[in-house]
């Protein structure tokens, strides 16, 4: 015997079914009275409390505690070339590490070297001026009193620990609720056909 179109019950509709087997569900009232609908909600509990832990575990544990930083706003640049003028690191646009400025200019990558040249304003042709008196200078055996084409004046600050952990666990909540919202609402779509049930 062949089967009627109207009898046919696809794998969706049989989950939507009532107690009776004839009825969809179509409210969060109906769905909430199945037993395997509060089964979910338990398993998603525990997974949505097990990545918490884990979100809360991890930062702390990652925490470094209080940190020496630059203090970028009172950092000092000063040109002694080019424009003679005096900038901050934050007015240079310029980020600095405490380890590139313990050991002088020699540790600072080409790439700010380059930066600082054109906040100085200083061109290729003194550069290369500035250099060739140098190698004159210390190939004649003369003392050479000449100026670095810039000096970095560091300023530091202790950048508290409390602050990365607060920030941290914050970002984690708010990625996590996104996440397990998204979740939610897909399911509630898949079963009552919309993404925030009534």
């Amino acid at each position: 015997m062949v089967r009627k179109a109207s009898q046919k019950r696809t794998i969706p509709d049989k989950i939507r079914s009532n107690s009776e087997g004839n009825m969809p569900i179509k409210t969060y009232e109906e769905l909430k009275n199945r037993i395997w609908f509060r089964g979910v909600q338990v398993l998603y509990g525990l997974t949505f409390f097990l990545f918490v832990s884990m979100a809360v575990a991890s930062t702390f544990y990652l925490n470094p505690g209080d940190v020496k930083v630059v203090d970028l706003a009172h950092t000092t640049i000063i040109c002694n070339y080019g424009n003679h003028k005096t900038f901050s690191a934050n007015e240079a646009k310029m980020f600095f590490s405490p380890e590139e400025l313990g050991k002088g200019n020699l540790s600072i990558s080409d790439d700010k070297k380059n930066t600082l040249r054109a906040v100085c304003e200083i061109s290729d042709a003194e550069s290369a001026r500035l250099l060739e008196d140098l190698f004159e200078t210390s190939h004649a055996g003369r003392n050479n009193d000449q100026k670095a084409l810039w000096e970095i004046e560091p300023r530091y600050k202790i950048k508290s620990g409390l602050s990365y952990l607060l920030y941290s666990l914050t970002l984690s909540a708010v990625i996590l609720l996104v996440v397990f919202f998204i979740i939610r609402s897909m399911f509630y779509y898949i079963i009552l056909g919309r993404f925030f049930p009534k």
